[in-house]
């Protein structure tokens, strides 16, 4: 079975493609920019936003996958917690739409 995993540019995301590669699944990356980590140079790599959806749609037809694992994030600065200025509700904002609607 072919995977599709985003966010293997962190730790955990690195973590679950090593899983996956142990376990025999044939897997696919999918990353905002090009993952440099020489471990997984021989894995194909899709080059795309979580957050565009159409390029997500577009990027895995005819690709056969079984799965797809999003574990893609933007952590919000706790600093934006309790904040009122709109930088910080824009901050807010990526971070739900990559979260959560990414998920989509």
């Amino acid at each position: 079975m072919r995977a599709l995993v985003s966010g293997v540019s962190g730790c955990l995301g690195k973590w679950v493609v090593r899983d996956l590669i142990s376990n025999g699944f044939e897997t696919v990356i999918f990353t905002r920019i090009p993952v440099a980590d020489e471990e997984f140079n021989y894995l194909q790599q899709i080059i795309g936003d979580i957050n565009d959806l159409q390029t997500c749609v577009e990027s895995i037809k005819g690709q056969d996958i079984g799965a797809i694992i999003h574990l893609a994030a933007v952590k919000i600065s706790t600093d934006a917690v309790g904040s009122d200025t709109w930088q910080d509700y824009a901050a807010c904002g990526l971070t739900m739409k990559t979260n959560i609607m990414g998920l989509y």
